[in-house]
C-alpha cells in the first residue's frame, strides 16, 4: 500500500511542479517591461491599474502557496482541477502574447488565481 501512495504522491508532485513552473513563467511575462507598459497604458482608470498590479501579485502569492502546499492535503483537488488550471494558464499565455485586451488579461489572471486558491484552501 505504501508503494501505491508513493506513486500517487509522485504523480501529484509532478502535476504541481509543472503547474508551478508554468505559472512562474506567466509571472515573468506579466512582469516584463513590455507587458507591464502595455497593460498599464491600456488601463482606463487608476483603479484598473491598481487591479492589474494587485491581480499579478495575487497570482504570485497563490503560486508560492501551491508550491509550498502539503501534497496529501491538496492531491485530490489538484488532480481534479488540473485540466482547468492548465487551460487557464494556456489562455493567459495566449492573451499575454496578443496584448490586445487588458480587461481580458485581468479577468484571466483572476480566474486562474481563483482556481489555484480552490486547490490550496485545504492546505492553509
Amino acid at each position: 500500500m505504501n508503494q501505491i501512495t508513493t506513486k500517487s504522491d509522485s504523480s501529484v508532485d509532478i502535476i504541481r511542479d509543472r503547474l508551478v513552473e508554468d505559472i512562474f513563467n506567466l509571472e515573468i511575462k506579466l512582469n516584463s517591461p513590455v507587458v507591464q507598459d502595455k497593460l498599464l497604458k491600456n488601463a482606463k482608470t487608476k483603479d484598473e491599474k491598481i487591479d492589474i498590479i494587485e491581480s499579478v501579485l495575487d497570482l504570485s502569492m497563490v503560486r508560492r502557496k501551491l508550491e509550498n502546499a502539503m501534497l496529501e492535503t491538496i492531491a485530490k483537488r489538484l488532480k481534479r482541477l488540473e485540466p482547468q488550471i492548465q487551460e487557464g494558464i494556456d489562455s493567459l499565455n495566449d492573451a499575454i502574447d496578443n496584448l490586445e485586451n487588458s480587461t481580458n488579461i485581468l479577468s484571466l489572471i483572476n480566474s486562474l488565481t481563483g482556481l489555484i486558491a480552490r486547490v490550496i484552501t485545504l492546505a492553509i
